[in-house]
């Protein structure tokens, strides 16, 4: 539907006059999330990785619920199943890139049966390691220690895994060893990780310095799968689930690695609860305790408790009616969570008991045991995954005490629930989070001189192209009879025309898509993957509205994959920014062809590359100018989204460190640095007529930075009542901002509930009593942009819409029935 809103016009009191400004409103856009198979968090808490159904791999800021980027995987054949971030202090791993997104080093694993690291510099898988022995079911980490000793040496050697040792070189010693007086005895702390596959066997590796894993050790073959792994969290106990209904554990002995010895011994075969005889039971997840207790969860529903010295049942709860999937403890392991496809989290206690003594019944003995607690039920479909952290410093969640927990959960709803756990293990408070995608994912066209307003939407392998509706606007027509008999809402126009689906054009790409972007005028589209970037020619013709689309040759020397892609106003250029973290400039020449049945032939030409963001903290980006044409800087920092000002002067881009650099598109050159804030930036829009960029963070404020002396403007004083009204919006922050070109004075700020009207020139007066015009009437918000004169598009898509297209819970309750 088309809706017709009144806006003033900035400017003086009595200079300001009323214009309406059309809003289309598109339900049409059938999008849908992907579903959530895996979660981890950083090792210093402070970001979420989140593995989707569709292959990618999200990296979140756990501190505001916001996206940060996304890895890009090859679809849904190959999702990750288990995630592990692990903590390295190495060099390489320690740098501005890898500390903007959490630290530490990122794996993946499926059942594609690789094991893949991921690269925070590039956001390009770093390494690959195939195991060769079917999917991959689970991993877990724990750090070691191993007995070395110190051996003087003249001569530098090199061992198998390419390392140089120098002159004090590491030898491992077995236990029997015994300790020379000349030799200096200490012990080192590793990282060993052990992961189980479909051929039944338990693999110990560690990580590689150069990236990927360094095979260790293995265990003996079982007749079944192993689908789950826990080590206990002083490394002498591995527990392993699998395919038959049975609990595997073992002795690990990190000293005997790379000795004759036997470094996996093993223990006991615990057989978890058969309904029947013949029953099929699967143990989805383990977990070891400091004690060695041993928590498992089956495809029975039960969760059981094991001791794991001696393999003995302790106790067991039927809390669930299916399978139990992951198991997670708070810090002092006095509280187990589980998440089941029943939709259930539920959490177990461990307590004290006063017992009499059964010959003194006078005398009193204190035990402990596991009791069930409670049971919460806010997902809609099955959960697939939970992840727990200590709670960080928090903007929509207010911490109260000190040791509260922040435990995630995701599953087939698509959405994240983080629930905020007190230091006694209650739920405090609860955060839905839905993963609605981010600005790259929409373009549409901006030129009213197009003919044509076009809308287009990236899925995985696919983009979509429709044709906007239109209404009727003029006067003429909306004071006929037949208007006003039929629209009493006067507000809401009468529709001219529907919109209509041009193209679903499916990409042959061997991975996910990265971005895209529509020209201005609709003639271009760019679509890139994680191996290249292609351009197409588009074409509307005949009364039927077919269009054609042409591949546009680029360069040859030019070979990238692009992390995100923007036109110039005029749609005479294109601006690539690459995974190397720099940004291409191609122009676009239209030339006369020689065929006859050819109208032109666009060559894109590269006229210049900004490697600004190659730089490090350090470096200016007055520095960099100098240098356009060296070789690439060894510290990167991947560019997240381009943005271009409506007057097409100003192109923004906004890297992983949370930079902003402000590019003049007349003069090719960079000309401002904006301040470097705390929190995520979320969007940047520029004025398009003044020299004032409006930068939006994910601590629910807004900041005006003047371009040209690169210092903020103060706002301070309407900050309240902006986080106030968004701060109600608790699915998720503030998701973008666009600036009417029309009215260059007043933009359009959205979240997925709220959104919001304003000037410029009232959120900068200090006086101004209401600088804000929120309206809830928009939900949920996908994608906001002007695309004509007073014309704004809002793409909707309504929850229930998006819950119609996923797939049924396994359990579902119907009313009336048992």
């Amino acid at each position: 539907g088309v809706w017709r809103r009144k806006m003033e016009d900035g400017g003086s009191k009595h200079s300001r006059k009323t214009r309406a400004l059309e809003v289309h409103r598109g339900l049409f856009v059938d999008w849908v999330p992907d579903k959530v198979t895996a979660l981890v968090y950083s090792p210093t808490g402070t970001h979420l990785a989140v593995a989707r159904g569709n292959g990618n791999i999200e990296i979140w800021d756990a501190r505001a619920f916001s996206h940060v980027v996304t890895l890009f995987g090859s679809g849904p054949d190959f999702h990750a199943r288990s995630l592990l971030w692990i903590e390295d202090s190495s060099p390489a791993f320690d740098n501005d890139a890898y500390r903007a997104l959490g630290g530490g080093r990122l794996f993946s694993s499926g059942l594609d049966g690789d094991i893949v690291e991921w690269d925070f510099a590039t956001l390009f898988p770093l390494a690959r390691v195939r195991l060769g022995a079917g999917g991959i079911w689970a991993m877990d980490a724990v750090r070691v220690r191993v007995k070395v000793e110190l051996e003087d040496s003249s001569d530098e050697e090199e061992d198998e895994d390419g390392e140089k040792n120098g002159k004090s070189k590491a030898k491992k010693m077995s236990d029997e060893d015994q300790e020379d007086e000349d030799e200096e005895e200490h012990f080192v702390e590793e990282i060993h990780i052990a992961i189980v596959t479909e051929d039944g066997m338990l693999r110990v590796y560690r990580p590689n310095i150069k990236g990927g894993l360094l095979y260790l050790t293995s265990s003996l073959r079982v007749k079944s799968r192993m689908m789950s792994v826990s080590w206990s969290p002083n490394a002498d106990l591995i527990a392993v689930g699998c395919g038959d209904g049975s609990i595997q554990t073992y002795r690990y002995e990190a000293s005997k690695v790379g000795t004759e010895e036997t470094a996996i011994e093993t223990l006991y075969k615990m057989n978890c609860h058969r309904p029947t005889a013949n029953a099929e039971v699967q143990v989805w997840s383990v977990k070891v305790l400091k004690d060695n207790t041993v928590i498992s969860g089956s495809s029975t529903g039960r969760t059981e408790f094991w001791d794991g010295n001696s393999g003995v049942l302790i106790t067991s709860f039927q809390k669930n009616e299916a399978d139990v999937v992951a198991i997670t403890t708070n810090a002092d392991e006095t509280t187990v969570f589980t998440a089941s496809f029943d939709t259930k989290l539920t959490i177990y206690r461990l307590i004290e008991t006063n017992t009499r003594d059964a010959v003194d019944i006078d005398q009193t003995f204190s035990t402990r045991e596991w009791a069930f607690d409670q049971s919460r039920r806010h997902h809609t479909h099955d959960i697939n995954a939970l992840a727990i952290a200590p709670m960080p410093k928090h903007v929509l969640m207010k911490v109260k005490e000190e040791g509260e927990l922040l435990l995630v959960t995701g599953g087939n709803d698509t959405i994240l629930i983080a629930h905020q756990i007190s230091e006694d293990s209650d739920i405090r408070n609860i955060q839905r989070i839905t993963s609605f995608p981010s600005r790259k994912f929409f373009s549409t066209t901006r030129d009213p001189n197009a003919g044509h307003n076009l809308l287009s939407s990236m899925n995985n392998k696919s983009i979509k192209i429709w044709r906007l509706g239109s209404s009727y606007t003029d006067p003429a027509d909306l004071n006929t009879p037949h208007f006003l008999s039929s629209h009493a809402h006067k507000s809401k126009l009468p529709i001219r025309e529907f919109e209509e689906l041009l193209c679903d054009f499916q990409m042959a790409s061997a991975t996910n898509l990265t971005c895209h972007s529509l020209s201005p005028d609709g003639n271009f589209l760019a679509v890139s993957d994680c191996v290249a970037l292609r351009l197409f020619r588009l074409k509307i013709s005949g009364h039927k509205n077919r269009l054609s689309v042409l591949k546009v040759k680029l360069p040859e020397a030019f070979q990238e994959a692009a992390s995100s892609v923007a036109f110039s106003a005029n749609s005479s250029k294109l601006f690539v920014a690459t995974f190397d973290c720099s940004i291409k400039v191609f122009e676009l020449r239209v030339t006369e062809s020689d065929e006859m049945e050819a109208e032109s032939i666009t060559v894109p030409v590269l006229i210049k590359t900004f490697r600004d963001h190659q730089s490090s903290l350090s470096t200016s980006s007055s520095s960099l100018e100098s240098s356009q044409d060296t070789e690439a800087l060894p510290e990167h920092s991947p560019i997240r989204f381009l943005s271009v000002s409506a007057d097409g002067q100003w192109l923004s881009s906004v890297d992983t460190l949370n930079r902003t650099f402000i590019f003049s598109l007349d003069s090719l050159s960079a000309v401002a640095r904006l301040p470097v804030f705390e929190s995520t930036i979320i969007d940047v829009a520029i004025h398009p007529s003044q020299s004032i960029a409006l930068v939006l963070t994910s601590d629910l404020k807004y900041h005006l930075v003047d371009i040209e002396s690169d210092k903020l403007i103060n706002t301070e004083v309407q900050q309240n009542s902006w986080k106030k009204s968004f701060k109600t919006d608790t699915m998720s922050g503030v998701k973008g901002v666009v600036f009417n070109p029309s009215n260059p004075a007043t933009f359009f700020c959205f979240s997925e509930k709220v959104s919001c009207f304003s000037d410029i020139n009232k959120i900068r007066d200090t006086k101004a009593k209401k600088p804000f015009s929120f309206t809830d009437r928009y939900d949920p918000v996908l994608f906001a942009d002007f695309f004509g004169p007073n014309q704004l598009l809002v793409v909707e898509r309504p929850w229930a819409h998006v819950l119609a297209q996923v797939p049924d819970p396994v359990l579902r309750r119907k009313f009336g029935t048992q």
